[in-house]
């Protein structure tokens, strides 16, 4: 698998702050770093696939999807119960839907998703938990990060999809995060000067940063699943789990993740 040099000088760039966990305040918690979790695997000497065909990464476990003009990408999350390492540290993860992003086009990512953090010190049923969408590198700020009132065990439907241009310079989609448990929702509509290249679909658990250092990776007590799984194309296809490619957290020969496609609509992930 080749990488490009600007591929390439990201990734050596990110593995660089990997040098030791944060120990984030839930204050601190506040500025995690959406960017970071959405980021394209970010360790170039570990990518590689298994005999299992488990394509190991730094930062992202689940499954990807290659297609041609890809429009929309779902599926529903079971919220896990997660909780600070044996050291104490705080942890964190996020799970997402995305568009790009992956090794085929990773300058250009459309996704939305929840982040859960176990704080340091906190009562675990004060865990935190966020919603995002984010199209990348285009939109951020504030307006695409939102409380959201979800809790362990509510089942979470994230859903993206690309919009027809309203002009000639700009795209635009509708990241829509709907909690089935409550029948509360939540949707923005983010625009890009740039298309994207439509050629990836994946379903990620992640982690990511705060105050510029990998959160330690989240202690999730039963496995993360993903059911409903699917993306559409613009020609009208349906893409689900059949062929698809799973995805390993693996650092410094330490596997983090083991994941599994249960169906042809969903899969799991585990904490190792």
């Amino acid at each position: 698998m080749r990488f490009s040099g600007a591929v390439l000088a990201a990734v050596l760039s990110i593995a660089a702050t990997h040098a030791s966990p944060t120990a984030a305040s839930e204050s601190e918690f506040a500025n995690f770093d959406i960017a970071s979790v959405i980021k394209a695997p970010a360790s170039g000497s570990s990518f590689k696939l298994t005999a299992a065909d488990s394509i190991k990464t730094q930062n992202w476990a689940g499954a990807y999807k290659s297609g041609n003009n890809i429009t929309s990408v779902t599926t529903t999350v079971t919220v896990p119960s997660i909780r600070i390492d044996p050291d104490g540290w705080t942890t964190g993860m996020a799970i997402f839907a995305a568009i790009d992003g992956f090794y085929t086009c990773p300058a250009e990512l459309l996704a939305t998703g929840i982040v859960l953090s176990a704080i340091k010190g906190a009562d675990p049923r004060g865990n935190e938990f966020h919603a995002f969408w984010r199209w990348l590198p285009y939109s951020g700020g504030s307006n695409n990060q939102v409380n959201f009132p979800i809790k362990i065990g509510h089942k979470v439907r994230l859903s993206i999809t690309v919009l027809s241009p309203y002009s000639a310079y700009r795209d635009t989609a509708r990241g829509l995060i709907e909690n089935l448990s409550t029948g509360q929702s939540d949707e923005r509509i983010l625009g890009s000067n740039k298309p994207l290249c439509a050629v990836d679909a994946s379903w990620v658990v992640g982690r990511y940063q705060s105050m510029g250092e990998w959160m330690r990776w989240a202690d999730f007590v039963e496995p993360v699943t993903m059911t409903e799984v699917s993306a559409t194309t613009g020609a009208g296809e349906t893409l689900n789990l059949e062929g698809a490619d799973l995805l390993d957290v693996e650092d410094e020969g330490r596997a983090f993740t083991s994941c599994k496609i249960e169906s042809s609509s969903s899969l799991s992930c585990a904490h190792v």
